[in-house]
Order: C-alpha cells, then structure tokens, then sequence
C-alpha cells in the first residue's frame, strides 16, 4: 500500500508536467492532494510529494508565464516593440501555486526528522528557482528558504541534530543512574 501511494503521489506531478494546458483544471484538487501527502507519515511518500509539487509548479509557469516573459515572447517574435511599464514576476496562477507549494518544501528542515525528506524538500526548492527563478519567491519566502539552507549547511535541521540529541540523553540518563 506504501508503494502505491508514493508511486501515485510522484504520478500527479508527472501528469501536470506531461500534459500541459489539459492538467490545470485539477490543479486545486491536485494542491489539496499534495498537501496531505506532504504530512504524510512515511517519507516516501513526502519526498514523492515533494517533488511532485515542483513539478506542478513549474507546470502551471509554463502554461502561465508572467506578464513580463509573455512581453518578452512578443518582442523576440517581431510580433510587438518593447514597451515599458511594471511587470509581474510571476503569473497569479503561478503565484497561487507557489504559495500553497513552498511552505512544505522551506520548512521541511525544521520540521523533518528524515533525511531523504529533507533532501527531496531542499531538491524541490532548487528545482523551481531554477525553473522559474529567484523570482519565484517572494521576500519573506526567501528569508525562510535561506534560514532553511543555512540550518542544513550548518548542521541544524532537525534530521541532523535529532540522532545526535537523542544519544545525548540517552547519555545523561545513563549517567544519572
């Protein structure tokens, strides 16, 4: 049963990525899909669920792109002279996305006791900037992707230091005795 949940959780994302404009009615239900298995309790099912969420998000980019890249196509193409004005970083589809998407992947470090959890969280996170750009988050998500990088870097997440942490009280506890 284990085996089938990752499989059909890491499935949604594919099926956003391969077909395109025809996935995105069930983007929504997709969403709350993921959010369940994100909290699932077994970690194969997460880093599954993980990476299907950047895979959604960078599916609903490439249906959706920003004013500013449609803007881009337009003036690359011939078809319209560049004109100025303030751009969207991301499309509001997009942004919806991200939004529900990135707060299981930037505090998987603080809250995961698995490794492979939090390598799938950190993996996702790196997949969608680079697929979409620093631009994909906002400044408040950035502050807390960047907390979450330096706790793992340092050696802080909590699938670092909670084998540590619990052989030390298993230390102490022998001591006392």
């Amino acid at each position: 049963m284990l085996d089938e949940k990752a499989a059909a959780t890491c499935a949604l994302g594919l099926f956003a990525e391969s077909t395109g404009g025809a996935f995105m009615p069930y983007v929504d239900k997709v969403l709350d899909v993921l959010a369940q298995q994100a909290e699932y309790f077994h970690e194969y099912v997460r880093v599954n669920a993980f990476e299907a969420l950047q895979r959604l998000a960078l599916a609903v980019h490439a249906q959706f792109p920003s004013e500013q890249q449609q803007q881009q196509q337009r003036v690359a193409s011939g078809a319209e002279a560049g004109t100025s004005g303030r751009h969207n970083d991301v499309s509001s589809q997009t942004r919806h996305v991200l939004d529900r998407a990135l707060p299981f992947l930037i505090r998987a470090p603080e809250t995961d006791m698995e490794k492979s959890a939090v390598a799938g969280a950190m993996a996702a996170t790196a997949a969608i900037l680079k697929g979409i750009g620093v631009r994909a988050l906002t400044a408040q998500q950035l502050e807390k992707a960047a907390a979450a990088v330096e706790s793992v870097l340092s050696n802080d997440a909590l699938c670092q230091v909670s084998l540590f942490t619990a052989a030390r009280v298993l230390c102490i506890v022998c001591l006392d005795f």
